[in-house]
């Protein structure tokens, strides 16, 4: 089953975006679709990989309830 993604983006991004899928002869949702896909599977899948992940995350001190962490702070590897 397919099912439609809604994402806002800046001007600029979506205009660079689209050159990119023109210049692959694709489409905005097929470049975004084969990045999605690149991206799951190489992302960790097994659960110790997950669990490691997330303890360097914790010794980062990037969990922590007495403060909210930045996007950039999180997403910092």
């Amino acid at each position: 089953m397919k099912q439609n993604l809604t994402l806002r983006l800046d001007d600029d991004l979506m205009y660079r975006a689209k050159i990119m899928a023109a210049k692959q002869r694709k489409s905005l949702s097929e470049l975004v679709r084969d990045y999605l896909r690149r991206l799951v599977t190489q992302s960790p899948d097994t659960k110790e990989e997950a669990l490691r992940l997330l303890r360097q995350d914790f010794a980062k001190g990037l969990y922590r309830v007495d403060r909210r962490v930045s996007r950039d702070e999180l997403h910092e590897r």
